[in-house]
């Protein structure tokens, strides 16, 4: 994929300082940290541990806007939720038990949010830069899209806020 980012853009000389001013601008504020990470991946290294993603999980990916990829992982939850529920039942574990392996599972689920969101995200990257590239010549409007793809997203905080007031109103 990182041929076709290069490729798509022919008219500069400089094909690698080229892709590192598209990542800049879609990496934006943390472009440091995430242009390490996307060498070791460029260079088969694809799961690398992000902090981020493991410690924030589903607002991680709302944050630097994988929206798809956060649906999926939700109704992956609900339907591991709904198929862990008819287990339990069936097998009528006591509710001690249940906790304990109710932790170990969400243990699970929040290292395969650290291990795998880069993966994700760099997966994106390229698909949208790609697209960009692909969809005009334009430096100044390839930059503008870049920057509106990429970059982050308010909309955890935003979500964080609305959950904060529903539980004020819910308690009190």
């Amino acid at each position: 994929m990182t041929e076709q980012i290069l490729d798509a853009d022919l008219n500069n000389s400089s094909s690698e300082s080229m892709e590192e001013k598209y990542l800049e601008v879609y990496f934006d504020q943390q472009y440091d940290w995430y242009i390490e990470r996307y060498r070791d991946f460029q260079t088969g290294r694809i799961f690398t541990f992000n902090i981020g993603s493991f410690l924030a999980g589903l607002f991680w990916f709302m944050y630097r806007k994988l929206y798809i990829q956060m649906a999926i992982i939700v109704a992956s939850l609900i339907a591991f939720e709904f198929v862990e529920d008819v287990i339990r039942q069936l097998l009528m574990i006591d509710p001690l038990k249940q906790a304990l392996i109710d932790l170990g599972i969400n243990l699970v689920w929040w290292i395969a949010f650290g291990f795998c969101g880069n993966y994700l995200y760099f997966k994106q990257v390229e698909r949208k830069v790609a697209r960009v590239l692909a969809s005009t010549t334009d430096e100044d409007e390839r930059l503008r899209l870049l920057r509106k793809k990429g970059g982050t997203s308010n909309s955890p905080f935003y979500l964080l806020g609305l959950i904060i007031v529903a539980l004020a109103i819910v308690w009190f």
